[in-house]
């Protein structure tokens, strides 16, 4: 079976469904990383915690030329192109460039911007701004930046699944995983765990924050 590579913005589903596509394929897990994260430093088992690599995230080639080439150089070294799963959130640019050449298998997760820009500025995480473009407005820069990284993922090849139908749903990842292999097993993840956790998520879309990000992405 073609390894398999699961791209998408942060705070998208990304890693449950990595625990529950891997098995079902019968994919494995590269034992040097955990959820298959292969470009996210703080995601490799064998570096220590606690280690600062905000800067070293969304690559852009403009801006870092000589570091985007050697991470698609790692991922051409790295990467085992039958039996694998791997996974991206913190480096788009490097994967939407290397991925179409790369043989793999890519299914791509796609959430509303304002959502991850919120989970994002909740947690602190800034880093999709591009350092020497900012206008001082962490929550436009933070928009810019993801807005950037999403229209470099749409040009992955391969099925995108959309959050809003994936949090009710379990058809359309099944539909995408047999577009890329046929007839495979079915994902399970909605139980009244998920269901409860997506019910007070959704309930952020009521708020004036939540509003106000979404009218900066339509006005980017």
């Amino acid at each position: 079976m073609r390894s398999l590579f699961l791209v998408s913005l942060p705070r998208s589903l990304s890693s449950l469904l990595y625990q529950k596509i891997r098995p079902a394929l019968g994919l494995k897990e590269p034992a040097w990383t955990s959820d298959g994260e292969v470009l996210n430093l703080h995601r490799f088992a064998h570096l220590p915690e606690g280690l600062d690599v905000e800067g070293l995230r969304f690559t852009e080639p403009s801006r870092a030329p000589d570091r985007f080439h050697r991470l698609t150089a790692f991922l051409d070294q790295a990467i085992v192109r039958e039996g694998f799963f791997y996974k991206d959130v913190v480096q788009p640019f490097v994967v939407a460039s290397w991925l179409p050449a790369s043989g793999l298998a890519a299914l791509r997760i796609e959430r509303p911007l304002a959502d991850i820009a919120m989970a994002m500025l909740d947690r602190g995480w800034l880093y999709p701004r591009a350092a020497d473009d900012t206008t001082g407005d962490p929550e436009r820069d933070l928009l810019a930046g993801l807005a950037r990284a999403h229209e470099a993922l749409a040009a992955v090849p391969g099925p995108a699944v959309f959050f809003d139908d994936l949090i009710y749903d379990e058809e359309p990842l099944a539909a995408a995983l047999r577009c890329l292999y046929g007839d495979v097993p079915a994902p399970r993840y909605l139980d009244d765990g998920f269901r409860a956790v997506r019910d007070e998520v959704l309930a952020r879309r009521e708020t004036e924050r939540w509003r106000r990000l979404a009218e900066m992405v339509g006005e980017a």
